[in-house]
């Protein structure tokens, strides 16, 4: 909707359009190119007033300008965008543009930039400053691994991330492992103490993961055979009674069925049960961002965060309203008071490494550092076929 110019206010489903029924559509094989896509990714929203009665404001592109690229001026000549020193008119390079509707100009900086009243873009030459993404956490994990790798020495992992970390300290925490891998399925072989960040595509086991590590962790055995040796001579509880499981979440139909996977109560059917059932409950317990005041007086052993880019961004969205703050507190005591944390996300950035880490930096002085591990899956699914066809009734 933005790229084109449409409403970003329209928040259902886009429906199909059939065209007229004269009409001779081609198929253009339902594809756009990976440059197209990457140039629609890049877009960024400029934030609107909505008391204003003031033009849209134009959304600004991520997309550097190629200074070297030829531009055809409104007298129709053409000349590279290098050799224009003054606002000046030009055809938009990126559309079929027959009315000359774009011009470049230069900042205060005298940083060129160019803009389409067509396209309602703004794009940038990015000026003399550093080329390096701050933003980009999976290319800065990698690198960091692959430098570690080649030291024979020992290498301080947190030498890497300290660009990346706010106001950092040495005895706060430790990067002990990072973890690359391309397999189809996740494979992690145990979660440590600390906080773990896993970031992973969608469909590449992360459930199946967790499935395996929750009963681990509040289990006393991992196998019947286990169970019968250890209580041959007397019976003993096979859960650690004292371990604690929380999950949370920011969508309610994902939080139930997160829940029946991997053997947790859903905060969604609390209504059925008393509040002495409850004490139990909460003890393995699973609750969307929005509700996480159910266990404000309550502290968990494990802390998982399902689709943590989306919890976080939750917390500045108009639904939570002016309940944020006292969420958030909540949310920060959780993470700071849990012995073990797993974050997961397809798509885990410098936000949410910053943000926890952060909050895990605020534990208290007697406790012990907590340490940090990442895993990142690079696994990606080859380029597939979408083959659409009409119904019954088309």
């Amino acid at each position: 909707a933005l790229r084109i110019v449409g409403d970003p206010s329209v928040s259902d489903g886009a429906r199909m359009f059939y065209g007229s029924s004269g009409s001779y559509p081609i198929i253009l094989e339902n594809t756009i190119t990976a440059e197209f896509l990457e140039e629609l990714i890049e877009v960024i929203p400029q934030p609107q007033n909505p008391s204003s009665s003031a033009k849209k404001t134009s959304n600004r592109s991520k997309h550097k300008l190629d200074l070297n690229q030829q531009v055809k001026l409104s007298d129709g000549n053409l000349v590279p965008l290098k050799s224009i020193k003054t606002k000046t008119v030009i055809h938009c390079p990126f559309h079929h543009d027959t009315n000359a509707s774009s011009f470049v100009s230069f900042n205060k900086n005298n940083v060129m930039y160019h803009y389409c009243s067509t396209c309602q873009l703004t794009r940038w030459s990015g000026g003399k400053g550093s080329d390096f993404n701050f933003n980009d956490f999976e290319e800065s994990i990698i690198g960091l691994e692959q430098r570690s790798s080649s030291f024979t020495k020992d290498f301080s992992k947190l030498q890497g991330l300290e660009p990346f970390i706010v106001d950092q300290s040495e005895d706060s925490y430790e990067v002990e492992n990072i973890t690359v891998q391309g397999q189809q399925y996740l494979e992690i072989k145990e979660a440590r103490g600390g906080i773990t960040f896993i970031k992973s595509p969608k469909g590449t086991g992360k459930t199946e993961f967790l499935k395996n590590h929750v009963p681990s962790f509040t289990q006393r055995y991992q196998t019947l055979e286990e169970y019968e040796e250890d209580t041959y001579d007397e019976d003993k509880p096979i859960y650690h009674k004292d371990r604690r499981v929380l999950l949370i979440g920011h969508r309610q139909s994902l939080i139930g069925e997160l829940c029946n996977r991997i053997g947790l109560n859903s905060y969604l059917e609390d209504r059925n049960y008393k509040e002495q059932v409850m004490l139990v409950r909460k003890k393995r317990y699973g609750v969307c961002l929005d509700s996480l005041w159910k266990v404000s007086k309550d502290q968990y052993d494990l802390v998982i965060i399902d689709e943590v880019e989306q919890v976080l961004s939750h917390f500045l969205s108009d639904t939570i309203g002016s309940k944020r703050f006292s969420i958030f507190e909540i949310f920060s005591r959780l993470i700071r008071e849990s012995k073990q944390t797993i974050v997961l996300d397809s798509d885990i950035s410098w936000v949410s490494f910053n943000t926890l880490t952060s909050l895990i930096r605020e534990s208290d002085e007697d406790s012990e550092p907590k340490s940090i591990f990442i895993h990142i899956n690079l696994f990606k699914k080859k380029d597939q076929t979408i083959r659409i066809f009409p119904s019954v009734g088309q």
